[in-house]
């Protein structure tokens, strides 16, 4: 996942494809999910408001991976 921090995109790779990716605020409310079946994506965050934001990446496989991400 890069760059981190971020003025308003994030690209993530991974070896495994994605199924989902939710995105949330630091209270835990769901922003937006993303439901694409891919090994590489980009997420905009550039509507959102600076700060920390959580993402919850649900792999084919049925891994789950969180990852913080830091919009400035």
């Amino acid at each position: 996942m890069y760059p981190n921090p971020t003025a308003g995109i994030i690209n993530i790779e991974t070896s495994e494809k994605i199924e989902r990716v939710e995105v949330c605020d630091v209270m835990g409310k769901l922003l937006f999910t993303s439901t694409r079946l891919v090994r590489s994506t980009n997420l905009d965050l550039s509507n959102y408001k600076r700060g920390i934001y959580f993402l919850k990446m649900f792999m084919k496989n049925g891994e789950v991976h969180s990852r913080k991400a830091i919009k400035e």
